[in-house]
């Protein structure tokens, strides 16, 4: 983000919802971690308390993941992949 956009507050508020908006993977995100498990969503950054879900563990998962939604339809944007 740029510094020259909080010379603008309506754009810098615009861009901070996109931001904080575009945090969850299944708007355009996958997590990878050490401690993630390939049989997980990807769409948490970290394991939830109770371990059910969380970030993949390797590249992969993330292909895999991104292969599958595309058989869903089509993607409507990119998907990153935070490793």
């Amino acid at each position: 983000m740029s510094w020259r956009i909080c010379a603008w507050p309506a754009l810098a508020s615009l861009a901070m919802l996109t931001l904080v908006g575009s945090a969850r993977s299944d708007d355009g995100y996958l997590h990878l971690a050490p401690d993630g498990k390939d049989q997980w969503s990807g769409h948490l950054a970290r394991p939830n308390a109770e371990k059910t879900d969380g970030p993949l563990a390797t590249l992969a998962a993330a292909r895999d993941a991104i292969r599958k939604r595309k058989a869903q339809g089509p993607l409507t944007g990119p998907v990153r992949v935070v490793v």
